[in-house]
């Protein structure tokens, strides 16, 4: 019972539910079951780090960005016409979240600490760019926003975190 993963499960679920809303005609349940879904995996981090988790926040991440486009657009982005900034701009801010996770060998606890504020940077100007080539109103500004902000706390934390151990290691004497 110890290696189920019942939220990420949840989550997993709530993936389904949002990629079966992302067609139909009520446009906001897609991303907010899509939120949800993200929420449901990260909850676990701490508990669980598996490629189950990792797959499903990466798929979850990748449907919230799908969902809100169309929201914004008023209409789905065919293949090749547009950029799709926004679904970019997700991906990569949830992504903060578990690439360290899973590179973590190669990565470290204080190794490449700037990537994750790298991502996020990156992530926002995908997200100013998708704002300002595609005005959709405040709730396209407002809507990401908790996914933007969540990993920009991340990324900070992980920086703070890295100088701290720094510190801590050059104090200590060997």
């Amino acid at each position: 019972m110890k290696n189920i993963h019942p939220y990420t499960t949840l989550g997993l679920i709530l993936f389904i539910a949002s990629a079966g809303f992302t067609a139909t005609d009520l446009p906001y349940i897609a991303p907010l079951l899509a939120m949800a879904s993200i929420l449901c995996a990260l909850s676990e981090t701490a508990q669980f780090t598996s490629w189950y988790q990792f797959s499903v926040l990466f798929l979850s991440s990748a449907i919230f960005g799908i969902s809100l486009e169309p929201l914004f657009t008023n209409q789905f982005l065919p293949s090749g016409s547009a950029i799709p900034f926004l679904r970019f701009s997700m991906v990569l801010a949830v992504a903060v979240n578990y690439v360290r996770l899973i590179f973590f060998t190669s990565f470290g606890y204080s190794r490449f600490r700037f990537f994750e504020m790298f991502f996020m940077v990156l992530a926002a100007g995908l997200f100013l760019t998708a704002n300002l080539l595609h005005p959709g109103g405040w709730q396209k500004w407002v809507f990401p926003a908790p996914v933007l902000l969540f990993g920009f706390y991340i990324a900070n934390g992980v920086i703070l975190d890295s100088k701290g151990l720094l510190a801590y290691l050059k104090k200590r004497k060997y």
